[in-house]
Formats: C-alpha cells, structure tokens, sequence
C-alpha cells in the first residue's frame, strides 16, 4: 500500500512538472568562452530528474549489497558454529559411550574449549584409550594409538605414564626404559622414576647414574631418592638403601618408602624397626 502511494505521489509530480514546463519556457545559457550552449529547460530538469534517480538507485543499490554481505557473514558465522557444534556433541556422546578414537576425532579441532584446557581434556582422552586398548584391545593397537597420537602428546609425562601402564599390562617392557629416560629429560613424572626402578635390568651400576643424572636435572626429590635406595636393595647394598630411604622420608611421609625400608628391615632381622615403618606406613595411607 505504502509503495502505491510513492507511484501516484510520483506520477503526479511528473504530470505537474510536464504542465509547468510546458506554461513556462525557457532556456539555459551555458557560456564558456569561446563557446556559448543553450539548453531548453525542460531539458534540463529532465536530466536533472533523471541523475537523481540513479544516484538513488546506486545509493539503494550500494546499501542492499551491504546489507546482503552482513546477511552473508552472518550465515557463514552460523553455518560454522553450528557445525562446531554438532561435531562436539558427536564427539562428547563418543566419549560417553566409550568410542574414544571417534571421541578424539570430533573434538580436536572444535575449539569448544580453552587451548589449556583442551591440552588437559586430550590428556585425559588419551588415557581412556590405553585403558581401552589396555582391557578390550591388543598391543598392536597399544602402538597404533600411540603412534597416531601428535608429538605434543607423546611429550607429555601423564600421556607417557599411561602409554608405559598399557607396555607393561601386555609384558612389553624392553622399550619402557629407553622411554622413559628419554621423556624425564624434559619433563618430571614422578611415576615414572619408581616404574623405571622396578624394572629387570642386567647392570644395575649403570641405572644408578642415570637415576643420579635425574638428581641433578630435577633435583632432590623422594620418587628419585626411592628409586635410589630399591636400586640398592638389588644390589644389597644395605647402608645405602637405608640412607635413601632415610633421605626420601626426610622430604616428607611417603607411604611406598616406608614400606620398602620396612621389608628392609625386616629381611636384615631388624623385627620392631620394621613394624615402626609398616605402622607409620598405614597412618600415612589413612591420611591419604
């Protein structure tokens, strides 16, 4: 209706222009030396109608563009994020269902979450597979998983923590220790150490300077001071175990060393020194 009324307000500005045009003749004189141009004046307003309603039409034209661009990154913008969504919700009912190869491969590049927090989520994402593979699978798809996994991943001590678990669940332990100290001269995991020292080794003398390089890279905590004093328990070097022993529960209660300085004792007769470590082993345990 609103459109209508534009046309008839414009047909009848026309008609009346046309009538006045036609009552009151007359021409415009254009002088620009040498030359002289003179021009009805019906002319003139005509072209001067006529210019006007281009510019309009251009300056209509222009903000329809612009406003189809906006529409257009709008649409994109949506067709993204709905697309990120639903790639998130295939993954998150993949991962609570328990497919964590398809979990991994909705959700890496989602973006749904803080870069530090996607870096934690995938750790996580990572053991649940091991453990998977761990229960359900093979060690062949132990190795698989690991191999696909990015380097970032195979960098991290909890990732390397849990890739190890899985080696050891299936008896595969002559690579672990090349991996481990490979992963400890980067990065600390302190579960690392005491697996690293229960592992058989035919020189034991040569596992005591890599534990002793540790020291000095990481500097002194109880998991290498542990590790130590059970490395001497192999050798039965008994004075240096207790002394490692001795050190690690000097840095504070530890539940594994009291224990294995009391089997200690207990192998070299030392009966009540032993039930003193057992019991404060079991007070350390229930303040757990």
């Amino acid at each position: 209706m609103q459109r209508l009324f534009i046309i008839l307000i414009l047909l009848f500005a026309s008609t009346w222009l046309g009538w006045w045009i036609m009552q009151h003749p007359g021409h415009v004189l254009i002088v620009a030396t040498p030359w002289m141009v003179q021009i009805p004046l019906g002319l003139v307003v005509l072209f001067l109608v006529f210019f006007l309603i281009l510019f309009y039409l251009l300056i209509d034209s222009v903000d329809r563009l612009q406003f189809s661009w906006t529409r257009l990154k709008y649409w994109l913008r949506y067709t993204k994020t709905h697309r990120l969504l639903e790639k998130t919700e295939r993954g998150l009912i993949s991962l609570f269902s328990g497919r964590f190869r398809e979990a991994e491969r909705y959700l890496r590049h989602t973006h749904w979450l803080e870069k530090t927090q996607f870096k934690s989520f995938e750790k996580t994402l990572y053991c649940a597979m091991m453990r998977d593979n761990m229960l359900h699978r093979t060690l062949v798809d132990v190795h698989n998983s690991w191999q696909n996994a990015p380097r970032s991943m195979r960098e991290e001590g909890e990732a390397v923590l849990c890739y190890v678990k899985a080696l050891m669940h299936f008896g595969e332990t002559a690579s672990i220790p090349g991996l481990i100290q490979k992963t400890l001269q980067y990065t600390w995991q302190s579960e690392l150490v005491t697996i690293y020292s229960k592992l058989p080794f035919n020189n034991i003398s040569r596992q005591f300077v890599i534990v002793g390089a540790w020291q000095k890279l990481h500097g002194d905590r109880p998991a290498i001071f542990l590790a130590l004093g059970e490395l001497c328990v192999r050798q039965q070097l008994w004075g240096k175990a207790k002394d490692y022993f001795e050190k690690c529960l000097r840095l504070g209660p530890n539940q594994a060393a009291y224990l294995a300085y009391g089997h200690l004792l207990q192998q070299l007769g030392e009966r009540d020194e032993a039930l003193e470590k057992y019991r404060m082993a079991l007070i350390d345990s229930l303040n757990v």
